[in-house]
Formats: structure tokens, sequence, C-alpha cells
């Protein structure tokens, strides 16, 4: 890696981003329930929070990404972000629920379908505890 940031906490990694990344007006897609913060850290960068729920799977009762709700968000509309943080802040959901988004074989930026949007950046916030 050539460039690095190092921040006080995850807050203010992702405060800094998306002042970096957003322009007035800017879509950004939030699976949700999320968590609050990153409502108001939109807003200061002056986007718009766009929400696209996830759903309990059925089998395992586990919060799961809706694929057929993130693709109908970045279909429509001009989504610039999307942010994924693992674990899911509330619902404890981890980065194995969020790869069929990766995994999909289309072309797409977002990995899901084609959109108007020239670009998606997919935003990952990782936890990752050290003893």
């Amino acid at each position: 890696m050539t460039e690095v940031a190092v921040t006080v906490g995850a807050s203010q990694a992702l405060y800094l981003t998306l002042q970096a990344l957003l322009n007035p007006g800017d879509e950004v897609l939030l699976p949700e329930p999320a968590f609050d913060l990153y409502y108001g850290q939109v807003r200061l960068a002056g986007g718009v929070v766009r929400p696209v729920a996830l759903r309990v799977d059925s089998e395992t009762q586990a919060w799961k990404i809706d694929l057929d709700a993130l693709e109908a968000a970045a279909a429509s509309g001009r989504p610039k972000l999307l942010i994924l943080n693992s674990p899911h802040n509330p619902t404890g959901t981890g980065a194995d629920s969020f790869a069929a988004i990766h995994s999909s074989p289309s072309p797409s930026p977002l990995k899901l379908i084609p959109h108007p949007s020239p670009l998606i950046l997919t935003l990952t916030l990782t936890l990752t505890l050290h003893p």
C-alpha cells in the first residue's frame, strides 16, 4: 500500500472519506437498519441517504442484504456510494452476507445491474480486533 490514512477511529475515518468523496446532492445507498451516525455524516458531506432495507433470512434468522432491494435502489436515482460495514451495526451481520454483491458476474460497478450512475463506490468498513 502506498496511500494510508491513520485516524482516531472508524467514525473519523468515515467522516473524512465522505467529505472527500461526496458532492452536494450525491446519493448514498445505506442498508438499514443502520447506525445513526451514518445519516448525519452523509448529510454533513452534502449527500442524501437512500435507505435500502435489509431482510431477515427465513432459514438462518440472520439479517441479509436484500439483493432485489439493492438492485432497485441502484437502478433508480443516481447513487454514488454504497456503505457496507461488517459486522453491520446494529444487526451484527457479517461480511459473508454481503458476499453476493461481489460474486455476481454482472459487469456493473455495483456488480449487480447496469444503472444510470457512471460509478458507484462501495465503502466497506470492517472491524478487526487485535489482542
